[in-house]
């Protein structure tokens, strides 16, 4: 049996389908986030430079996803977190590590 399913990598494309809609820039990769509850619908999506101040894919997505949370259109327990590049743990640019 796999280790993945069928919606894993449909939302793992949905994700690549995002990186591709980055600005490209020589320093900088191009990635691609989706946030998705635990039946696989897809609650927010975002990818790098998407908003102001060199933002990571996955960092767009969480705000993406916070800004429905706070209108309380939506409750994240239970998501998962799909990205083309591994989340940071250090960030030298003024944002917080993903």
């Amino acid at each position: 049996m796999a280790a993945y399913s069928e919606c894993d990598v449909a939302l793992m494309r949905a994700a690549i389908e995002c990186a591709k809609k980055c600005a490209s820039v020589d320093s900088a990769y191009n990635v691609g986030a989706v946030i998705a509850d635990a039946e696989g619908e897809v609650l927010s999506t975002g990818y790098s430079r998407q908003l102001p101040g060199n933002t990571h894919a996955e960092q767009c997505a969480l705000e993406a996803l916070g800004a429905l949370e706070e209108r309380g259109m939506l409750a994240s327990a239970g998501a998962a977190l799909y990205t083309t590049m591994e989340p940071c743990s250090k960030r030298l640019s003024g944002n917080a590590p993903c």
